[in-house]
């Protein structure tokens, strides 16, 4: 190892001195600022062998080496970038494996053994355990990069995918270990934190359901969207940072779905958490979306909530129920049309739960098949809230759900009062175009497959909002599924993040994160639960 990593110096060296010299490091130690300082020494004994001087330098204790005697010695680079060098010319795999392993190791040993040394000096216990484990952190993620970069470099097929399982596992620890020295970071940096009650037990609405203007706000009444967004005002819990350009990169979507463009930033998935974990108290702190996972939430509802059960349970019940001619379901406030012309994309009607199942049937026999071609003719979205006057049966699940735990999510996040549910039954392929709510949202899936795709409200300039007071405020007037780049270029800079959502999961989408949101199966069952 020693010769080939020092290959510049030793192409140079002939006869009886080189040998010696390359016999000498070859039994130099391994590791080290003693195994570096070795080195030198022959070098230069070597040197002046050639020069003859004399084979003893002068003692030194610290400090670079002495000048070079040669032009070829004084452009000779360190062994570490001899070893990256001959890491990007060497043809054998076994030897560019080893030495991407060895020229890692090196370079990460430094400052991650000066976080542990800081974290055992330190004399308070929490600054001690926040770089405990920010080394931690640190050396996982090198672990993974390194396995990665190994994982490309074997032609192997077994030991390639082994490499890259465990890089993904590490990856995982990386981003729990992140999240732990987050929420320690914020933890000091907070001065204070607003005293904000638990919400109310849960019950279902009256039959007028709460507006979501309309629903009381218990933090201070000062503070403007930006503030509550960033997480500035006064007397907020320091919110961790973490950072989202780390997230993995999703994989290509269902033929029929919204993808990216070629040219547009990549999509990244959005992280699955346990709740209660460290990376998703982390997660939910930061206002960044988290898959919750085992949470339990809508487990009374989950898989059970058919669309033959809601059909019986809701009965003659009048639902609202939205039509479309196209795959996207675009809502619209005709109060802001202010008299002025407007023609919705979608028309709203009001029918039982009975009638919408008919049209769902009708509309299901109509697309049998494979079911990979968005089909023509008109959808319907049933989005209704849940409201007294359900069968007993849905409301003992209603009641059911975990409130204790979203109870205790919301106050320590500092949430308001759950303002309203949301229950949402629609056909395969339909669409909610990209918006935002100023709401905190746990979304949860209950029967089928969903699709979240998410955009961080400081991808705002890109998405195009239509005008404040238009009937479609908050929603962007880019068609995802066709974007006109002459009319909206700013579109494929911004950055997606999604996910697809399986029965039981629980989607924490932050207020003001846009979200475009598909069915991938047909009724696709989902409940919303917003927060003030």
């Amino acid at each position: 190892y020693d010769v080939l990593a020092l290959k510049s110096d030793a192409a140079g060296e002939t006869g009886e001195e080189g040998a010696r010299e390359s016999e000498g490091e070859r039994s130099v130690e391994r590791d080290g600022a003693e195994r570096e300082e070795e080195v030198r020494t022959a070098r230069q004994r070597g040197r002046e062998r050639e020069a003859g001087q004399s084979a003893t330098p002068e003692p030194r204790l610290c400090g670079p080496s002495p000048p070079p005697t040669s032009s070829r010695a004084m452009a000779s680079p360190p062994p570490l970038e001899q070893m990256k060098q001959l890491l990007q010319s060497s043809e054998l795999d076994d030897l560019r494996i080893f030495l991407a392993w060895r020229i890692n190791t090196l370079e990460r040993n430094a400052d991650v053994a000066e976080l542990d040394r800081l974290s055992q000096l330190a004399e308070v216990e929490e600054v001690g355990r926040m770089l405990a484990a920010e080394a931690k952190a640190v050396k996982l993620a090198r672990d993974a990069t390194e396995l990665k970069a190994l994982s490309e470099l074997t032609s192997v097929p077994d030991i390639k995918d082994l490499l890259e399982k465990r890089a993904a596992e590490l990856a995982a620890e990386v981003m729990e270990a992140k999240a732990a020295v987050a929420l320690d970071r914020a933890a000091q940096a907070s001065t204070s934190v607003v005293g904000v009650a638990p919400p109310k037990a849960a019950t279902m609405a009256s039959s007028k359901p709460v507006a979501s203007s309309s629903a009381p706000c218990t933090g201070p009444s000062t503070v403007s969207p930006t503030q509550v967004l960033r997480g500035r005002a006064h007397g907020a819990p320091q919110q961790p940072e973490l950072d989202t350009t780390q997230w993995a990169e999703a994989p290509p979507p269902p033929h029929g779905f919204w993808r990216p463009e070629p040219s547009a930033v990549a999509s990244r998935l959005v992280p699955r958490a346990a709740a209660g974990s460290t990376l998703a108290r982390a997660l939910v702190a930061a206002r960044l979306p988290v898959v919750l996972t085992g949470s339990g939430l809508a487990d009374s509802a989950t898989r059970k909530w058919t669309f033959d059960y809601l059909e019986a349970q809701l009965g003659e019940l009048p639902c609202t129920v939205f039509r479309s001619d196209t795959r996207s379901f675009r809502y619209w406030d005709s109060a802001k049309a202010y008299g002025e012309p407007f023609e919705p994309d979608t028309c709203r009607l009001q029918m039982t739960a009975r009638e919408f199942a008919e049209l769902m049937r009708a509309s299901a026999s109509k697309r049998d098949g494979d079911g990979s071609e968005v089909a023509d003719g008109p959808r319907y979205y049933l989005q209704t809230g849940l409201v007294e006057g359900v069968g007993e049966a849905m409301v003992h699940d209603f009641r059911s759900f975990k409130w204790g735990w979203m109870h205790s999510e919301t106050a320590r996040c500092g949430w308001g009062e759950l303002s309203s549910n949301l229950l949402l039954v629609g056909e395969r392929f339909n669409s909610t175009p990209a918006h935002y709510d100023e709401q905190q949202n746990f979304f949860a899936q209950l029967v089928g497959q969903k699709r979240v795709v998410l955009f961080s409200p400081d991808d705002f300039g890109c998405l195009y909002p239509f005008p404040v007071h238009h009937p479609n405020d908050r929603q962007t007037m880019v068609d995802l599924y066709a974007p006109d780049s002459f009319k909206f270029p700013r579109f494929s800079q911004a950055r997606p993040f999604e996910t697809t959502l399986e029965p039981g999961d629980v989607l924490y989408i932050p207020q003001y994160w846009w979200h475009h949101v598909e069915n991938l199966s047909h009724g696709c069952v989902s409940l919303n639960f917003w927060f003030k």
